[in-house]
């Protein structure tokens, strides 16, 4: 079986060099199609269906703060954090960050630094450990105690050259001496959707934070483990009660939600990926045809070769799976050029994402993504090939011997499926052009919406 499988890729091979200008175009077609699906398919796997890069994620849940009235959502204030790490009993830690921003100076160029402010318990309610070095000390979160800075891996990488000696060492924020204790590893992202990741991270009481913005950016419960998100929203609701009937001016207005934290980053932008997803899905799709119908039309000027086999005593079964052979190879090849295709647009493709669409650093061709691009190649190559194989396998032996019977063998039947998949690529391709227009007239009215202002003569500045 398998040395046969083998002669049939080899003779597959030969008649695909023997018709140059069939192969290379089918292969051309098949690698836009599978390089477009893997590197879209990659970007929605990293950023849509991959568990954040935390110990045991699918425990980690975002708390919001929601006002009654028009569900607007927020992080707690403080105060409420510091109430829910000791009245509720469903998290086995509460932990809580909020924005943090300086200059970095006593290196070679001064640097604008963002970063974050963090909570002691931070680090361990993630379950991440610094690369080189260690997290904070308590002693290191009381007020004039907190010039202490943890690193970001990619600029410990960019400013100190991954030196690890940088423990120790003191540079200035601010104006302000700061000792570096810690090197967060290279897996670890803070994902708020920000238009980059945090450089730098401190205590949280550094500076007067706590005082100066009692909102947080965030907070982070880690569930025990058992809980469930139904029953950490259950505990919530009485716990929300239970401050309402202690401050009523406050809770009146307000309640609190829990959702995967995964789903909170990443919730907005799943819609777009997974558009962004069919309409490369429906490219594919056109491609298959394309090629599908192309092998129909080569099968025509084969129904001598196709009858002579036949006739020799070569099953239906044996000639299809050879021409399914040549499908498989086609696919095959178009499918590794596709995924070479995929690696190097990747960047392309990246500079044209929104500056806030989350976990955008975590990017790239993993082996899952290798794996499903593998298999649509397979599933691909069998797709298109299937039907023209045993299209091409009904012959009249009689009248495809005759002279002149390769338009004889090309009936009406083979017409007909050729016109029906002419019919369905135009299809396919009207639903891809009806989208793009709707998206192009969409951000074209964006673009004109009246602000209200002159927004030609108004700039925003991000500090």
């Amino acid at each position: 079986m398998f040395s046969d499988l083998l002669q049939d890729f080899r003779y597959g091979f030969r008649q695909l060099i023997k018709a140059r200008g069939f192969t290379i175009v089918a292969i051309l077609t098949l690698a836009i199609g599978i390089g477009t699906t893997t590197a879209i398919f990659s970007i929605v796997n990293s950023v849509a269906l991959q568990p954040m890069p935390y110990a045991d994620a699918e425990q980690l849940l975002e708390i919001r703060q929601v006002r009654k009235a028009d569900q607007r959502t927020f992080s707690p204030l403080w105060e409420t954090i510091e109430e829910l790490q000791k009245q509720t009993e469903i998290f086995s830690s509460v932990t809580a960050s909020t924005g943090m921003h300086g200059n970095l100076s006593g290196v070679d160029f001064p640097v604008r630094v963002f970063g974050h402010a963090v909570a002691l318990n931070y680090f361990s309610t993630l379950g991440v450990q610094p690369l080189i070095g260690r997290t904070f000390l308590p002693e290191e979160v009381i007020e004039g105690n907190g010039n202490v800075v943890i690193l970001n891996h990619t600029f410990w990488l960019s400013q100190f050259n991954g030196r690890k000696s940088v423990l120790e060492e003191k540079i200035l924020l601010n104006d302000e001496p700061y000792t570096i204790v810690g090197v967060m590893p290279p897996g670890f992202s803070k994902i708020t959707g920000e238009m980059s990741s945090p450089k730098a991270f401190s205590p949280l009481v550094a500076n007067n934070v706590v005082d100066s913005m009692r909102f947080m950016r965030e907070c982070i419960g880690r569930l025990k483990p058992g809980a469930t998100l139904e029953q950490a929203q259950a505990e919530l609701d009485v716990f929300a009660k239970r401050m309402e009937a202690s401050d009523p001016e406050q809770w009146r207005d307000f309640s609190l939600r829990v959702e995967p934290l995964r789903d909170y980053h990443v919730g907005d932008a799943k819609p777009t990926l997974y558009l962004l997803l069919g309409a490369v899905g429906f490219l594919l799709l056109i491609a298959c045809v394309n090629v599908a119908n192309l092998l129909l039309a080569r099968a025509s000027s084969r129904q001598r070769e196709i009858a002579l086999r036949s006739a020799l005593g070569a099953s239906r079964t044996r000639v299809v799976r050879q021409l399914l052979a040549e499908s498989v190879l086609l696919a095959v090849i178009g499918g590794a050029i596709g995924i070479l295709f995929a690696f190097w647009s990747m960047n392309a493709l990246l500079t044209f994402a929104p500056v806030n669409m989350p976990r955008l650093n975590e990017v790239h061709i993993d082996g899952f993504a290798l794996f499903i691009s593998c298999a649509v190649t397979m599933l691909t190559g069998i797709g298109f090939g299937l039907v023209p194989a045993l299209q091409a396998t009904k012959v009249d032996l009689t009248l495809a011997m005759k002279e002149g019977g390769r338009s004889s063998g090309d009936g009406q039947q083979r017409a007909r499926l050729r016109n029906t998949l002419v019919v369905v690529e135009v299809a396919l391709a009207l639903v891809l052009l009806i989208g793009a227009g709707l998206l192009t007239r969409t951000f074209a009215n964006l673009q004109n919406v009246d602000l209200g202002y002159d927004g030609d003569t108004v700039h925003l500045t991000r500090l």
